[in-house]
């Protein structure tokens, strides 16, 4: 699609954020641990440990992200997924 609106201004990417701290990962980390088998802490820091920052992305990085976007200066910047996950492994 990004290519269909080449030169209208219009651009067209994916925010693609890993285990951000919020309420659904939060009850992901809960339904994790019921179906491993381990407590909900203990799930929790398996997504904690999957981000090279040791903790999880914020709500507030994936909209600086997409805001960024919406800047001038990020034209060029079409049909991208961009991962904001802290390195994750």
């Amino acid at each position: 699609m990004s290519e269909d609106y080449i030169g209208t201004g219009i651009t067209f990417n994916a925010l693609c954020p890993g285990y951000v701290d919020t309420e659904i990962v939060l009850r992901n980390s809960e339904s994790i641990a019921a179906r491993a088998g381990i407590s909900p802490d203990a799930a929790r820091e398996l997504m904690v440990s999957a981000n090279r920052h040791g903790r999880l992305i914020t709500p507030e990085e994936v909209a600086t992200a997409a805001l960024w976007l919406c800047e001038a200066g990020s034209e060029s910047v079409n049909g991208q997924a961009i991962e904001i996950a802290g390195g994750q492994a």
